[in-house]
């Protein structure tokens, strides 16, 4: 996150030690034997605060070289200049999701702050190790779900010094788009008026812009496109689960729909969020049938294909992130995601564009990534402005 204001480096670390004496898996080490992989929390294991110096860019590079799993699943970076700066959270994916980061975020600026202020912050007791997310989602999930599981393993990053630059050249193509707290209010309205959702009207966007995209090869007929979405299903679970109680409790879910160059993309992302839904509805269903794969591929056989061929894509819903409690003279100018798919080269290639959809501070944001290997820069802008103009704003 980026932040402006004067940021304390000895509140950060008493905030940041609260909040890890608080959650015990932030201090946790994961060990692996013939059985798996078992997280252990080793007396006096405190995190590491990294104050560096520099950009943005300097934070981008530190967080490749992230700590191996068996020494630390967390670390805070702190990047300090004249007013302003970044701050970022750093958590190993397989034992942390996005919904459990913003809670533990949440937590520490709730902590920063009454320090800051001058109030007493109270040692929280620790809270037992999280539970793996298959001792819930077992029942429901499908050999779809189960791969992208494998994706998440905790040492899949592999050993970053052994890239060249040369390595970097792969790196994904990235997309973001940030709207005005105007826009993004007539956005809402719009929605409201329509009855649909911000990702279901933001997803109809993007498939439209993909249609739109690949209009020269067919203005006449409509082309069939796939949208992914990984969908929490923490609170849809009974009882529901607190965003630390485990990770990764999701659903890889998917709408196949047809579109033609004029639909509008209020009605594509009505049929997206309609079929998401029912197929969410439907593996939770304690009658149901346990749900079959549709595309018996693998994701290495899918990385394997030509991307840009492929007619499908990734929306996943962030969700609204509410405003972090802060003092006075600091304040969060812009919060965003970085997965290491977008900074390390090593891992394996995404079979496909992925966006992720959230707002935060009332402003829209789409980050989103494309492959380098099938996807020019000139591609990403095309698409780009195919997506602003097919948003009703």
């Amino acid at each position: 996150m980026d932040y402006e204001g004067d940021l304390a480096l000895g509140i950060v670390e008493e905030a940041f030690n609260a909040l890890c004496h608080h959650h015990s898996v932030l201090r946790a080490r994961v060990e692996r034997d013939d059985g798996g992989y078992l997280l252990h929390v080793p007396p006096g294991h405190v995190p590491e605060i990294c104050n560096l110096s520099g950009t943005g860019q300097t934070l981008r590079q530190s967080i490749i070289h992230r700590p191996h799993y068996s020494s630390s699943l967390a670390r805070l970076l702190v990047v300090r200049g004249d007013g302003s700066g970044q701050l970022a959270l750093q958590l190993n994916h397989a034992v942390f999701d996005s919904q459990a980061a913003m809670y533990l975020l949440n937590e520490f600026w709730k902590s920063y702050t009454s320090i800051r202020n001058g109030e007493d912050i109270s040692r929280l007791t620790p809270e037992a190790l999280p539970a793996s997310p298959s001792k819930y989602m077992t029942a429901f999930w499908d050999d779809t779900d189960l791969r992208v599981q494998d994706t998440m393993s905790a040492d899949r990053a592999g050993d970053p010094s052994k890239l060249d630059r040369e390595d970097f050249n792969s790196l994904p193509h990235e997309f973001r788009i940030r709207f005005s707290e105007q826009e993004t209010r007539f956005l809402l309205h719009v929605c409201k008026e329509e009855n649909a959702s911000l990702h279901a009207v933001v997803s109809g966007a993007l498939v439209l812009a993909f249609r739109n995209y690949r209009a020269h090869e067919d203005r006449s007929s409509r082309r069939n496109i796939t949208c992914y979405s990984l969908v929490d299903v923490r609170n849809k679970l009974v009882p529901p689960l607190a965003p630390t109680e485990t990770a990764l409790v999701f659903f890889r879910s998917r709408a196949d729909v047809s579109v033609g160059l004029e639909d509008p993309a209020i009605t594509i992302g009505k049929k997206i969020k309609n079929q998401l839904d029912n197929d969410i509805a439907r593996r939770l269903s304690s009658t149901s049938e346990r749900p079959t794969l549709r595309r018996p591929q693998t994701l290495s056989h899918l990385n394997q294909q030509n991307m840009k061929e492929s007619q499908s894509l990734a929306v996943n819903n962030g969700g609204a992130i509410p405003p972090f409690r802060l003092p006075n003279d600091l304040n969060i100018a812009d919060l965003k995601f970085i997965p290491d798919v977008t900074v390390n080269p090593l891992l394996s290639k995404e079979p496909w564009p992925s966006f992720t959809v959230y707002s935060y501070n009332q402003r829209l944001t789409i980050d989103g990534r494309f492959s380098s290997l099938s996807f020019s820069v000139n591609d990403v802008a095309s698409i780009r402005g195919f997506f602003r103009r097919a948003l009703p704003i």
